[in-house]
């Protein structure tokens, strides 16, 4: 899908079928989230407290900063978008969050800075054709040729859904 910098950005999820009758699921709770891939740190810990406390070394953030995390295994409640309260140069906290496992240390996750006014986007169920849809406004600071992931995670299943886009202009 290409992302366009001079208009409005739709981004479309197109509807989950489920397995035995391809009927759409039409009653999940989508929210997309974008992050910045040149700015990112490792998750080494995240802890099964409320709020979920992660370390990153050196993590350089500050106190109500988005961030989007992927890749925690264990404490999947870490995964998502938040806005942090930074406690030390190595630690900040989810704010809200609820732990909800051990962190497992053998998959670390990885945290990504949130773009501005493009973090916890809800996507609207529409159903002809059936998908999910949200725009984002021209505002959002998007730079052109610089690389993103974009995150759609159901908030009311066990799944979300990555991947990586990089800004381009529209010809004609």
């Amino acid at each position: 899908m290409n992302v366009y910098l001079q208009n409005d950005m739709e981004f479309i999820c197109d509807a989950v079928q489920l397995a035995d009758d391809f009927s759409p699921v039409v009653d999940m709770a989508l929210a997309l989230s974008i992050g910045r891939t040149d700015t990112t740190g490792v998750v080494t810990n995240a802890t099964n407290a409320s709020p979920i406390v992660v370390t990153s070394a050196a993590h350089g953030r500050a106190t109500g900063d988005q961030v989007v995390i992927t890749s925690v295994l264990g404490n999947a409640a870490a995964n998502g978008a938040w806005t942090i309260t930074v406690i030390d140069a190595n630690t900040f906290s989810l704010n809200t969050s609820v732990g909800n496992g051990a962190f497992i240390s053998t998959g670390s996750g990885i945290w990504y800075l949130g773009v501005a006014g493009a973090v916890g986007l809800t996507m609207t169920y529409l159903t002809s054709p059936p998908r999910y849809k949200t725009t984002l406004p021209g505002t959002v600071p998007l730079v052109l040729g610089s690389n993103y992931i974009r995150v759609i995670q159901a908030s009311n299943y066990n799944f979300h859904l990555e991947d990586t886009f990089t800004p381009v202009t529209r010809k004609g």
